[in-house]
């Protein structure tokens, strides 16, 4: 009696164990080093290392996504951390790599104001609130392009510094452009005022003007951290960006 239920019991183990594991889920053998490939002093770089930290992996950073992906194509390296913005990079389209899960890791991105502008501040997160509720954030994030309402007799002084490929650049005739303009207007819509865009060449040279009064608010894709939430007034996120761990398509 107590052999048959001993043997009912191992065999309803040994079912748990197979079920657990099988499915299309896959799980990073903590047992065998893994590399991680990713573009030094980038955006995916702060994800890696979140993702290392939690998953014991080695971390390798190279001087830019192109080459981080060429190993790991190579199998020099294991998996490439990318950010979703950048995973429609022309040169990735021809690449052999494929999505092998989606890091936990989030980004969020704010408005940066001086702490004695605590008016604008709350009109401006008051905007964010209602465009996120309304859907307009994901549609601009879709793809949809948003134009400023000129007819807005207020004006906001806006800093931005257009050195991000896809999302906040100067077009063939020296505009700012891409899509953190249609959240500038989006949001300066929502407020009744016309953004006047002030541009720079670094995001110091941004924070400067900010801290001498030479502009309202930066919205520049510029991410939260604990530094600038004391230094400054950061607006309710706008966007967020996601990061994906890929493989070669050869593994």
């Amino acid at each position: 009696m107590y052999k048959k239920t001993l043997s009912l019991i191992v065999a309803c183990v040994l079912l748990c164990l197979c079920t657990s594991c099988s499915g299309n889920e896959k799980i990073i053998d903590v047992n065998t080093p893994v590399k991680i490939a990713v573009e030094k002093d980038s955006l995916e770089f702060f994800a890696a290392q979140d993702y290392c930290t939690e998953n014991g992996c080695e971390l390798s950073e190279y001087t830019s996504l192109q080459s981080a992906v060429i190993d790991v194509q190579n199998g020099q390296a294991d998996y490439v951390i990318i950010r979703k913005e950048n995973a429609t990079a022309d040169f990735l389209k021809t690449a052999s790599l494929s999505l092998y899960t989606e890091t936990e890791y989030r980004i969020s991105f704010c408005g940066i104001l001086s702490h004695n502008n605590t008016e604008l501040h709350k009109r401006i997160n008051s905007a964010i609130t209602d465009l996120h509720a309304n859907g307009i954030f994901e549609k601009i994030e879709n793809g949809t392009v948003y134009e400023a309402e000129n007819d807005n007799k207020n004006t906001v002084r806006v800093l931005c510094s257009p050195v991000f490929e896809g999302i906040l650049y100067y077009d063939n005739d020296g505009n700012p452009a891409g899509k953190e303009i249609s959240y500038i207007n989006a949001i300066c819509n929502k407020i009744n005022a016309t953004p006047e865009i002030i541009t720079f060449s670094s995001p110091e040279e941004m924070f400067f003007a900010l801290e001498n009064g030479d502009g309202d608010v930066i919205i520049s894709h510029m991410q939260y951290t604990t530094e600038r939430d004391e230094d400054y007034i950061l607006t309710d996120p706008y966007s967020y960006t996601a990061f994906g761990l890929y493989e070669s398509v050869s593994k």
